[in-house]
């Protein structure tokens, strides 16, 4: 049970419903296929493009780990070994509860992933500093997903979050159980990325003449 134990230290957020989208060729000849709606930009868009410049998403907080959090850590040198072997107890635990494809590898990249919300890698529930997440609420808003910038990483910023993902084709570096893979709420560096280079592409285009 120390595995469940310690990813309940997680916010809620890695117990929504996943996104699940086909393979990234199909998803993005998906994409090719479907005409991009302009989004129409605020009139004074140069402050929320100036934060988004200066901001450095994966330093800005860091969460406290406790000692659950950190034997967890601990066990993962245990599943470093080939996606062949056979799931123990508590690898299959996790695999269910979280709707996993039930090989070894699999659940270690999860593992991995989770660690990485849990020390502040990227922005999702529980994100303390509010004006970040305003910033990305802003961005989503700019590009058209209809968020309300409280910075609170609400039910509608996690939407929003995992709406653009599937959209860009992002994933996370794990399938969930029917080999799909997963797309969930939060917003990891690369997501940040994407999104910056589009709401620049965005302003670019809007100041030719």
């Amino acid at each position: 049970m120390q595995l469940l134990n310690a990813l309940s230290l997680l916010k809620t957020g890695m117990k929504q419903p996943y996104n699940q989208p086909a393979s990234e060729k199909a998803c993005r000849a998906e994409k090719n296929e479907k005409s991009v709606k302009p989004v129409s930009l605020p009139d004074q868009p140069a402050e929320s493009v100036a934060l988004w410049t200066s901001l450095n998403f994966w330093t800005a907080f860091m969460p406290v780990l406790d000692a659950s959090w950190t034997r967890f850590c601990g066990l993962l040198d245990d599943y470093s070994k080939g996606s062949d072997e056979k799931l123990n107890s508590e690898e299959e635990q996790v695999a269910r509860a979280y709707h996993l494809l039930p090989t070894k590898d699999n659940v270690r990249r999860f593992l991995q992933a989770a660690k990485g919300y849990q020390e502040g890698r990227a922005l999702g529930p529980g994100t303390p500093d509010d004006a970040v997440v305003k910033d990305l609420q802003r961005g989503l808003g700019e590009m058209g997903f209809p968020v309300e910038v409280n910075g609170e990483y609400d039910e509608k910023t996690m939407q929003a979050v995992r709406a653009f993902k599937h959209s860009e084709c992002l994933h996370e570096g794990y399938q969930v159980e029917d080999g799909h893979w997963a797309v969930n709420e939060y917003a990891t560096p690369e997501t940040i990325q994407v999104m910056k280079r589009q709401l620049d592409d965005r302003h670019q285009v809007r100041r030719l003449p």
